[in-house]
């Protein structure tokens, strides 16, 4: 493309058109998806709850792969097949840590559960967005999964780890 100097500002700055901000938005989003950190599971993730640790890294694992299936523009029917194999495994797992909260009276199991249902209901409107093709919702899908785990895993996850493994070291 030419310089145009008739579309530069005072200050030496280009006028910013729709195409221009379309193509540096587009730039933009290649340069992210293609620099994206990737959730990489390791020992900070680990809670040291065998069965918790195994579906977290498991995913770990599913949300890696929307991310390939993403930056590898595999089209929006393997992104949203994805999205949905993470929510019902998701839910699978989130009713094993609910009846695992509820055997052993976990105190926070209302709130653990809670965090549950916005989780699951943000991963529904993530994907309603994708499927409806909302600009920028395929970068949204990349940064969710790091937010959601990560956040969720670090904080409530591994409080009730501790709890569960004092639990089975009390008698009886």
């Amino acid at each position: 493309m030419a310089f145009n100097s008739a579309r530069v500002k005072p200050g030496g700055r280009c006028k910013q058109t729709p195409a221009r901000r379309a193509r540096l938005a587009a730039a933009a989003n290649n340069l992210q998806i293609m620099t994206m950190k990737w959730i990489h599971w390791d020992k900070v993730l680990a809670t040291g709850h065998l069965i918790l640790d195994t579906d977290h890294e498991h995913l770990v694992d599913l949300f890696n792969q929307l991310a390939t299936s993403v930056k590898e523009r595999q089209g929006k029917i393997a992104c949203a097949e994805l999205l949905e194999t993470i929510i019902q495994y998701a839910k699978r797992h989130f009713a094993f840590e609910e009846q695992l909260m509820a055997d052993e009276h976990y105190p926070k199991i209302d709130y653990h559960a809670a965090e549950h249902f916005r989780l699951i209901k943000q991963a529904i409107r993530y994907k309603a967005k994708f499927e409806a093709g909302e600009p920028e919702s395929h970068i949204s899908l990349i940064h969710f999964p790091e937010d959601w785990l990560t956040f969720h895993i670090l904080t409530a996850d591994k409080e009730l780890a501790t709890f569960l493994s004092a639990a089975a070291e009390q008698p009886g």
